[in-house]
């Protein structure tokens, strides 16, 4: 057969009159291996087209570079595949990468998309981008996955954004510059992983579109680093469902940003679990009634003047027997003129002689006489 030196002594013309039958004959480590990047360089895409997956994998780096990007162009799946990542495919110029054809990209594989170089990965325009196999995608590293144009990473197809395994590889710019599209596309195990900084990211119509299940998925100790403009950006029907690890890891500085609509939605479990001392006193007003006869002894414990002060008579009225023993002697203090009078009855015999024995004088002349004759004897005698 022609010595490696009679090949590549041919002229451009006579390597490209060797027939595709020739060309997928040549012998991988003595012929094909030792051409030149002249010769190679001079190859027909047809016949280019000719090699064997055995023959592309055998091709040296140098080699492969020397393609044109035509050439490189007309390799067909099996030739795409047999790439080796580490070496080839790693080794692909930024021109070589953009000349990709879609379908192309599409065939390679996980250790293939692993290897591309983040100039290549720069290279590839917005199609390519938008077809590049999940595979590929989810082998990328933090600093490939940075590589992605802006622009290009708000193209990706949704399965393409629910393929990246590791979340956190996503930079906070390119978090922003997801549509609501790929939003909703993030599986609840991505969600989970985000980051304080990646949320912090996200527009107000990002943040809205989340679903129920996304929201709830959102790490509690994350939820405790969310920015307070953030939080006051919450659809009253996520705070609805605020999971409790959420709820507790709600910071007093999160708890004031809350919004009167917000605070309204929030569930018995979430009231229990937060500070509850930090809500606005004109927030904690707005409470329903219901919200405020869910609240466990502790958090009746610990409401301030300006929430006691701040409450409606049916607030008051829709207090427990338990709530209504757990108060201080400052709570009962803080009741104002108004609610004293509307606490019922059976509120009135639930308060401990020693809670009776609170009351300032200014306070017993404003109880009705129905409500000091509903007072037991043993809560007289508490009276000082």
């Amino acid at each position: 057969g022609l010595a490696t030196g009679q090949l590549n002594e041919l002229t451009d013309a006579k390597l490209q009159a060797l027939t595709t039958r020739q060309i997928s004959a040549l012998d991988n480590s003595t012929q094909l291996t030792q051409l030149g990047t002249k010769a190679i360089a001079a190859l027909s895409s047809t016949q280019v087209k000719a090699l064997s997956s055995g023959q592309i994998a055998a091709l040296t780096t140098q080699q492969i570079n020397a393609l044109e990007s035509e050439d490189l162009q007309a390799f067909n799946k099996n030739q795409i595949s047999a790439l080796v990542a580490t070496s080839q495919i790693a080794n692909l110029s930024s021109l070589q990468a953009a000349k990709l054809s879609i379908q192309q990209v599409e065939w390679l594989s996980s250790d293939q998309g692993a290897a591309l170089s983040d100039d290549a990965i720069t290279a590839l325009t917005s199609d390519q981008i938008s077809h590049l196999s999940t595979a590929a995608l989810k082998a990328l590293d933090s600093n490939a996955v940075h590589a992605i144009d802006l622009t290009d990473f708000s193209l990706l197809t949704t399965r393409q954004i629910a393929s990246i395994s590791d979340i956190t590889r996503v930079s906070n710019l390119q978090i922003a510059a997801m549509d609501t599209t790929q939003v909703r596309a993030l599986t609840t195990n991505q969600v989970s992983n985000l980051t304080s900084d990646q949320i912090n990211a996200m527009g107000p119509t990002q943040l809205q579109t989340l679903t129920r299940d996304q929201f709830r998925a959102i790490n509690g100790t994350v939820f405790g680093q969310i920015s307070s403009t953030q939080i006051a950006l919450l659809d009253t029907a996520q705070i609805a469902v605020i999971s409790d690890s959420q709820a507790n890891s709600l910071t007093s500085i999160q708890i004031d940003a809350l919004t009167s609509d917000q605070v309204v939605k929030l569930n018995a479990q979430a009231l229990n679990s937060i500070s509850i001392q930090y809500i606005a006193g004109d927030d904690f007003g707005k409470m329903t009634a219901s919200q405020v006869s869910k609240l466990d002894s502790g958090q009746i414990r610990a409401l301030t003047s300006n929430q006691i002060g701040a409450m409606r008579t049916d607030q008051i009225r829709a207090l427990t027997r338990t709530q209504i023993g757990s108060l201080s002697q400052d709570q009962l203090n803080w009741i104002t003129q108004p609610n004293l009078v509307k606490l019922t009855n059976g509120q009135m015999t639930s308060l401990s002689a020693t809670q009776v024995g609170y009351f300032n004088a200014s306070q017993l002349n404003l109880l009705e006489d129905s409500q000091l004759q509903a007072l037991t004897t043993q809560q007289i005698q508490g009276l000082s």
